[in-house]
């Protein structure tokens, strides 16, 4: 369900190199799309009859939205240090593939310190993909990568390789009052 609103959010046409349901179906489906995909999660996790996986499913959806908003909010801000990004990217990717690795093992009746090591190993795992994802939006050709690249800078999210290419490069100055001006930003990074 996030990943197709995500679609809409960043106006993304492909994903690993199929169409989007955005790009099929439009925005409007799309929303509707995520919501039902959504909603029968919740019906499935119902059927289990374990309040505790339905908080923890509450819950991640909760604070993925949260972690989506302050990333609209922070867009364009070249003031953003490793540890906002860090922090963003805990409550989006990680979070999301943490929470699945973690409801696995709660719906299986793992014990306890084995739901914890699989929440642990999912947070890395998103963690490590987000941080991969960003550095290939800026260096890999939109066939490997499967969808459109330069799109987060282009949007003014501020990720990893930006980070460092604001605190090292030459021409930084000139690099950090690009990114700071969204028309400008956008009309530079589509060359």
């Amino acid at each position: 369900a996030s990943l197709v609103h995500d679609d809409v959010i960043d106006n993304s046409e492909t994903r690993r190199g199929a169409d989007t349901v955005k790009k099929r179906w439009g925005n409007r489906m799309s929303i509707y799309a995520g919501d039902y995909i959504l909603a029968r999660s919740l019906a499935v996790v119902n059927e289990y009859n374990r309040p505790d996986v339905v908080d923890v499913l509450a819950d991640a959806s909760m604070r993925i939205c949260e972690g989506e908003i302050k990333q609209m909010l922070s867009c364009y801000d070249v003031e953003q240090g490793l540890k906002d990004y860090l922090r963003r990217i805990q409550c989006k990717t990680a979070l999301l593939i943490s929470v699945s690795c973690q409801l696995g093992a709660m719906i299986s009746a793992a014990p306890p310190q084995e739901i914890e090591a699989l929440k642990k190993y999912g947070y890395y795992v998103g963690m490590t993909f987000q941080i991969t994802d960003d550095i290939l939006d800026l260096v890999a050709d939109e066939k490997t990568l499967g969808k459109p690249t330069g799109n987060d800078i282009r949007q003014g999210i501020i990720t990893l390789p930006v980070i460092y290419a604001l605190r090292f490069l030459p021409d930084r100055y000139k690099f950090k009052t690009m990114l700071s001006q969204p028309d400008i930003c956008r009309s530079e990074t589509a060359n």
